[in-house]
């Protein structure tokens, strides 16, 4: 392209599409028709239905107490449902992961609630 002085995006824009085509082919006479604004690529929305979603959750410190780990939980369910409800998800199963972390050597690390 540096040979035929087309060096950005505009410079190919201008240039002739019927030399474009003969020499490069014709998706990159597409491209040029798309950067002068004629829409030559269909482009195909592909909606897929999702089966299910992740929410997660981390905290910024330790949580010791079971009222403010059962006050996240149901928070941090609230919010998973209202992403269920604007995707349109059913929610059929709803479920927990609770993990210790596993790099402190502490006593509250191994304490169940």
């Amino acid at each position: 392209m540096k040979g035929l002085s087309i060096y950005t995006p505009l410079d190919l824009s201008v240039a002739d599409t019927k030399f474009i085509r003969k020499r490069f082919g014709v998706m990159l006479e597409r491209i040029v028709l798309e950067l002068n604004g004629f829409s030559c690529l269909e482009l195909k929305q592909i909606v897929q239905n999702r089966k299910n979603l992740v929410a997660s959750r981390s905290f910024g410190r330790p949580i010791t107490i079971l009222h403010e780990m059962r006050q996240a939980i149901v928070t941090h369910a609230i919010c998973a449902s209202e992403q269920c409800g604007n995707k349109i998800l059913p929610l059929l199963i709803l479920s927990f992961l609770l993990s210790l972390t596993l790099f402190k050597n502490d006593s509250h690390n191994i304490q169940p609630f």
